[in-house]
C-alpha cells in the first residue's frame, strides 16, 4: 500500500469512531493489522527491504497525521483554534508541522522504530473560537501555550496504552535545546536556533529532516530552510574529528559491546558507523552537489557513489553491510516484538536467529552467522576509518 490509501483507510476507520476513546482503539486496531500485514509479507519473502522499510515509514506518517486530526478536534471545544495577524488585518489559521527525523525522516523505519519528531508552529498569535468552540469553556490561549497543548495531547493519543497497546513511542529530545527547551518552536525560533546555536550533531541530524505533517506552503517553507541550515553554512575544519569523536563515543556509552554479546546499530561497524560516514560525505560535499541532499540512508549512500565520492568496492561494503545489519536487526525484533538492537553470543539463541534468517539448517548456522557479521563489520568499520579516523584512533 502506499501512503495515500494507508491515509484514506484510516480515515474512513476514524470517522465512524463516535467519540475519542473509540478514535484512540481504531488508530492502535489499524496500526496493529497494518504491522501484521507488512511483517507476513516480509517473513514470506514477498517484500523487498527497501520497500518494506518505506511501508513501516508510511505507516507512521499516516498514524502521525491521524493523530494530530484527533488531537486539534478535542481540542476545540475549549481553545478554539490558533489564528495569525495578516496583512490588511486579515486573519488565518497558524500552522503547525511535525518534522521527522532520523529513521523516521529517512523513511527508513524498522519494526518498533520509536518516533524521532519535532514540532514547529508558525508564528505568534492566539485562539479564537470557531464553529464546535463551547462558549462557557473557551479560554484564549497564546499560541505557544496553544501548540504545547496540541503536542503534548498528539504525544498521548500515540503513547497511551490501552487493551490494544500503544501506536507508538515518541522522542522529541531532537528539538532545539533538547529537553531543556520548549515542546514546540516557532518557525523563527527554530531557524535562529540553528543558525547560532547548534552544535555540529545537530546540523548532522538535519540531513535526515523531512517534514512529514503540515500544510503544504509551510512544509515547503520548513525544507528550504533545513536545507539552507544543513547544507549553506561554512563549514568547521574539524568535522572528521568531531564525528569521529561522536561516533566514539556513542560506541563506548550506548552500545557497550562485550564478550557475551554485540550491538547492530551502535557497536563497532554497526549500523550508525554507515549513517555516520553517509552525513559526513553530504555535509562536506552537499553545498555544491545538491544530488546528495537525501534523507534515506542507502539514497544517499549510491548518491554518493555516483557522485565518484566512494568507489564501487567501497560503496558495496557500505551498502550491503548495512542492508545485511537492518535484515539483521529487523528479525531480531519481530522475534523479540520489541525495540532491540542487541544479540547474545549464546551459541542455542545465535543458531535460532540464523535459521530464521534462512541459514542452512544441515550446519552450525549460528557460528556462520557470527563469521558474516564479523566480517561485514569489520569491512564497515575499515572504510568508516580510512576516510575519517586518524592513525592513532585506527
Amino acid at each position: 500500500k502506499d501512503l495515500p490509501e494507508m491515509e484514506t483507510e484510516l480515515e474512513v476507520r476514524l470517522f465512524e469512531a463516535t467519540d475519542y476513546e473509540r478514535k484512540l482503539e481504531a488508530l492502535r486496531r489499524y496500526r496493529n493489522e497494518e504491522f501484521l500485514r507488512i511483517a507476513l509479507n516480509d517473513i514470506h519473502g514477498h517484500t523487498p527491504q527497501g520497500e518494506k522499510t518505506y511501508q513501516l515509514s508510511c505507516l507512521a506518517v499516516s498514524c502521525l497525521r491521524a493523530a494530530f486530526n484527533i488531537a486539534r478536534e478535542e481540542l476545540i471545544p475549549r481553545y478554539g483554534l490558533p489564528y495569525l495577524a495578516g496583512e490588511n488585518g486579515e486573519k488565518r489559521e497558524a500552522g503547525f508541522c511535525i518534522i521527522g527525523m532520523g529513521k523516521l525522516g529517512g523513511m527508513e523505519l524498522t519494526y518498533h522504530s520509536d518516533l524521532d519528531i519535532i514540532f514547529i508552529f508558525e508564528g505568534e498569535g492566539k485562539t479564537e473560537p470557531v464553529d464546535g468552540t463551547d462558549p462557557d469553556r473557551f479560554r484564549e490561549q497564546g499560541n505557544q501555550q496553544y501548540f504545547s497543548r496540541l503536542a503534548q495531547r498528539i504525544i498521548s493519543v500515540l503513547t497511551l496504552t490501552t487493551q490494544d497497546g500503544y501506536v507508538y513511542q515518541i522522542d522529541t529530545r531532537l528539538r532545539p535545546s533538547g529537553n531543556q527547551g520548549p515542546l514546540v518552536t516557532s518557525r523563527k525560533a527554530f531557524m535562529e536556533y540553528h543558525q547560532s546555536t547548534a552544535q555540529l550533531w545537530e546540523r548532522q541530524a538535519l540531513t535526515k529532516a523531512l517534514v512529514v505533517s503540515g500544510p503544504g506552503k509551510m512544509v515547503e517553507e520548513l525544507h528550504g530552510f533545513i536545507s539552507q541550515l544543513a547544507y549553506d553554512a561554512p563549514l568547521d575544519e574539524n568535522l572528521a574529528a568531531e564525528i569521529v569523536r561522536l561516533r566514539g563515543r556513542m560506541e563506548k556509552e550506548i552500545a557497550r559491546e562485550s564478550d557475551e554479546s554485540f550491538n547492530i546499530k551502535t557497536g563497532r561497524g554497526g549500523m550508525v558507523d554507515v549513517e555516520f560516514l553517509t552525513q559526513y560525505f553530504q555535509l562536506k560535499y552537499g553545498q555544491e552537489n545538491q544530488e546528495l541532499r537525501e534523507t534515506n540512508t542507502l539514497k544517499a549512500l549510491q548518491k554518493v557513489n555516483e557522485a565518484g565520492i566512494l568507489n564501487d568496492s567501497d560503496y558495496e561494503k557500505l551498502s550491503n553491510g548495512y542492508k545485511f545489519l537492518r535484515r539483521l536487526e529487523n528479525m531480531l525484533r519481530l522475534v523479540h516484538d520489541q525495540s532491540i538492537s542487541e544479540i547474545s553470543y549464546e551459541p542455542g539463541y545465535l543458531s535460532r536467529l540464523a535459521r530464521r534468517l534462512g541459514y542452512d539448517e544441515a550446519g552450525d548456522a549460528g557460528d556462520e552467522l557470527t563469521k558474516d557479521y564479523r566480517r561485514i563489520t569489520e569491512d564497515i568499520r575499515n572504510v568508516f576509518n580510512h576516510f575519517l579516523a586518524t592513525d592513532d584512533e585506527q
